[in-house]
């Protein structure tokens, strides 16, 4: 009965701030690449670039492949897009939780600013860089398969929609231990640096 309260409360929460959220979180995806040539463009660039590089290094050099059948260079490089959007989409919400309330520590110092918004802009803004990655996948896949399979509809239920939630949830979590912990940043880093080989 508790937990279902919170829940209610947390909800309730996020809706009245919901005008906050999106001004911030557009704000963080303005400031991003502020002053760069390309801008926003990078956040098109940097999976592409990054696609090129692990397909390169692991198609070619160390020829990995996930089954013999799916020989195509190309397969490979769009199931290997695949699990770099999802991992990047989890480790960048993650790896900024824990200096968010002291990031912004002027905000919490002067006026009374709801926590919990933070995490949600910092989660907000990673998909939004996700979603240009999927674009790109979507793209890569009509390019060599000549169609997207009806999946793609369902891709928004049963994977963004329960990232988004695990990553609020761990966000919040960890940017309330970061506040008085100052370790858990680089262990936090760390374990996303060990999640990434490990996946």
């Amino acid at each position: 009965m508790v937990g279902e309260k919170s829940r209610r409360s947390i909800d309730k929460s996020l809706w009245t701030h919901r005008f906050l959220i999106t001004q911030l979180t557009k704000r963080e995806i303005q400031q991003r690449y502020r002053g760069s040539a390309l801008g926003i463009l990078w956040s098109v660039a940097r999976p592409t670039l990054l696609l090129v590089v692990y397909a390169f290094v692991f198609g070619v050099v160390f020829t990995v492949r996930f089954d013999q059948a799916a020989d195509s260079r190309a397969s490979f490089a769009l199931a290997l897009f695949t699990g770099i959007l999802i991992f990047g989409f989890f480790s960048e919400s993650l790896s900024r939780a824990p200096s968010l309330v002291l990031a912004h520590r002027g905000w919490v110092k002067r006026v009374v600013f709801p926590l919990h918004v933070l995490s949600c802009v910092s989660v907000l803004s990673a998909l939004f860089y996700s979603l240009i990655g999927l674009g790109i996948l979507a793209l890569g896949q009509l390019a060599t398969l000549g169609t997207l399979h009806l999946t793609w509809l369902l891709f928004p239920l049963l994977v963004l929609l329960p990232m988004v939630l695990l990553n609020l949830g761990l966000s919040w979590a960890v940017s309330a231990v970061g506040t008085y912990i100052p370790d858990v940043e680089p262990l936090v880093n760390l374990g996303l640096t060990l999640l990434t080989f490990m996946t």
